[in-house]
């Protein structure tokens, strides 16, 4: 039997079939024995009602397992990310990046609903039709799908079917309509959360999600008639001439013999749906409002859930206000537009915490119980919570996630190898791996980096020192021609600092890249923010031999660039310059807590040009503190 709900209506989740033990209270000292015992004899006299009793809609169980309609689900946007500059409008199709209306469209992320499941459902359908005459583009994953659809963390790939023909910007447009259908197993949720999401850049038009509850084939149940169930008849009672009766000489008269005989006692009538809720509301005034974690995943999952449960408040009248510290700041989860979760009935409460970017790398996460009528503020990588949260919240709870990472040892550091094999994130966005093949330390000592396509999908390479370096002269000896590297491949030497977001990350950048256009310079030196004058300066580059200096030397006034042909000390003589440039503006980042970076990647994730893989050797790194560094010249 198929149980489907309408997004016009939907039903109010069933309050908690848990018993009263489920329940936490904290009782002071001072609450009366007596209280303490009523809750006692409550709790042993009844059970709690079936939650599945008159508290779900009547739905047609006709038609064997799958019944005879289909209700749509409504897919909310989350955060997701578009930086692609081809999302412009054209005349042609009429279309404006992320400005389309929700549900049409996936761009680049994810959208999800949560949804109540009717009591006795073992299966879920869930079907995303992709409409006639629709877009999508030809970005493929490592089984040649662009999208993928999961129930709760059960995550399943779906094709983008190869009979798109190519159309106009790299976009492709299919003539015929297409549905993608899978059927989940459930394993007694009483919600799940349903997330449609687009990988590899793509972007796929969709009309809707169906959603399907299927129960097994009801059986005929034959209801009991009134003279089917026996009808209790009356008892007699004991007549007094089945006890003797004692004489008075040594039995005495003040203790009659108990008996087994029942007596008319009354039915005790139960107590009202819900009772294993509004109990605790009688001793609620000597209960502080809590929440707490009941799961928290792993760092670097995706998708993922945090999970929690409140105590000492009605959940109808709060709401959970979830962050997430990632990319160097703190972002509402699950999105701008949805910034609460609601409250089941038992207390239990479910976010899903990967939206985009980099969320998987989250390494706090926050969730506050707030009352309704408590707006949480929109955080956009803000460097801290703010005060008004606290006030406005009546408990909050907070976990911390430790980086986990492969490590190598290279020129005397520690570096960390950055991954995201699961989901692109920035920059690019592009796939980093830390797979051995990409990234590895040779018996000469010297690092490779690696751009490489397997099973379909390119991958990238990135690493960064352990320890912050700060203010001090930074060098890279390379031994590769950069010089050459393929218009769409960016190599970038550089400091990056994820908790300095009013700093601009204190990002210092030498970088080696044409930005996808054959014509351009193929070097530059960068002090973010790149797009205010006099913060880049950009120059071609032409090598006679893979060897080749690049340095810069932070100072709290200025910041000195160089390139040196040959490895060379730097800052070097004026024989072997490349170039130089030279920044003493207002934006100088203060040193603080920032590493060394190297990375290999590509530009909004195109191939290279001529698809082929792709690798850059770095021969050395060097770093000399600014309180022993070389005078720049």
């Amino acid at each position: 039997m198929r149980k489907t709900f309408s997004t016009k209506s939907w039903p109010a989740l069933p309050p908690s079939t848990g018993d009263l033990g489920k329940t936490e209270s904290r009782l002071r000292r001072h609450v009366p024995a007596v209280a303490v015992l009523f809750v006692c004899i409550v709790a042993a006299t009844f059970s709690p009602p079936n939650a599945s009793q008159a508290l779900l809609p009547s739905v047609n169980s006709q038609g064997g397992r799958h019944g005879p309609t289909q209700h749509q689900a409504t897919l909310y946007y989350s955060d997701f990310t578009w930086d692609d500059p081809r999302a412009v409008c054209t005349p042609e199709d009429n279309w404006c990046g992320y400005a389309k209306p929700a549900p049409k469209a996936v761009v680049y992320g994810t959208m999800y609903t949560t949804l109540p499941v009717p009591a006795g459902s073992t299966q879920v359908d869930v079907t995303i039709q992709i409409p006639c005459n629709g877009w999508g583009e030809g970005l493929h994953g490592p089984d040649g799908s662009a999208g993928a659809i999961w129930v709760d963390n059960d995550v399943r790939l779906e094709p983008i079917d190869s009979s798109m023909t190519y159309h106009h910007n790299s976009y492709y447009r299919y003539e015929w309509c297409e549905s993608f259908t899978n059927t989940w197993d459930l394993h007694g949720q009483t919600q799940i959360t349903l997330t449609v999401e687009m990988r590899d850049g793509a972007v796929l038009d969709f009309e809707n999600a169906t959603v399907a509850f299927l129960q097994p084939t009801a059986t005929a149940t034959v209801t009991p008639t009134a003279t089917a169930t026996p009808t209790a008849t009356a008892t007699p009672a004991p007549t007094s001439t089945s006890t003797p009766t004692p004489t008075a000489s040594h039995t005495p008269t003040s203790t009659p013999t108990r008996t087994n005989t029942p007596t008319a006692t009354p039915t005790t009538p139960p107590l009202p749906t819900g009772w294993h809720r509004w109990l605790p509301l009688l001793f609620r005034e000597w209960c502080t409002p809590a929440i707490e974690f009941t799961e928290v995943p792993p760092y670097g999952q995706w998708p993922a859930y945090l999970r929690g449960q409140v105590r000492c408040v009605e959940p109808a009248d709060y709401q959970v206000a979830v962050y997430i510290f990632a990319g160097g700041g703190w972002w509402n989860k699950p999105s701008w537009a949805h910034p609460l979760t609601s409250i089941q009935g038992d207390g239990t409460w479910s976010t899903l915490v990967t939206t985009g970017g980099v969320d998987h790398l989250a390494t706090q996460l926050a969730a506050f119980l707030v009352p309704n009528g408590c707006n949480p503020p929109l955080l956009h990588g803000d460097s801290t919570l703010p005060p008004e949260l606290y006030e406005c919240s009546v408990a909050h709870a907070m976990a911390y996630r430790e980086p986990q990472y492969r490590q190598i040892s290279f020129s005397g550091y520690t570096w960390n190898v950055k991954a995201s094999a699961q989901h692109a994130i920035d920059p690019g966005p592009n796939y980093f791996s830390d797979d051995p093949r990409d990234v590895w330390v040779d018996d000469q000592g010297r690092l490779h980096l690696r751009i490489a396509q397997r099973d379909g999908r390119w991958y990238y390479s990135e690493v960064f020192t352990t320890e912050p370096l700060g203010y001090g002269t930074y060098v890279f000896h390379l031994a590769s021609r950069v010089d050459q590297l393929d218009p769409n491949v960016v190599l970038g030497l550089f400091t990056w600092d994820d908790m300095a977001r009013d700093y601009n990350y204190r990002e210092i950048d030498i970088e080696f890249a044409r930005w996808g256009k054959t014509d351009n310079d193929n070097a530059q030196y960068v002090v973010q923010p790149w797009d205010r004058p006099g913060h880049m300066c950009r120059f071609n580059m032409q090598l006679t031999e893979p060897f080749s200096t690049h340095c810069f030397s932070w100072q709290p006034d200025r910041i000195f660039f160089q390139s040196l042909y040959g490895h060379r000390a730097c800052p070097g003589p004026s024989a072997y310059e490349i170039a130089s440039c030279t920044y003493t503006g207002p934006d100088i980042p203060p040193a603080g807590q920032g590493n060394a970076r190297i990375n290999l990647w590509l530009v909004h994730g195109e191939p290279p040009t001529d698809g082929q893989d792709v690798q850059v050797i770095v021969e050395s790194f060097g770093f000399l503190p600014a309180v022993s560094a070389q005078k720049d010249r």
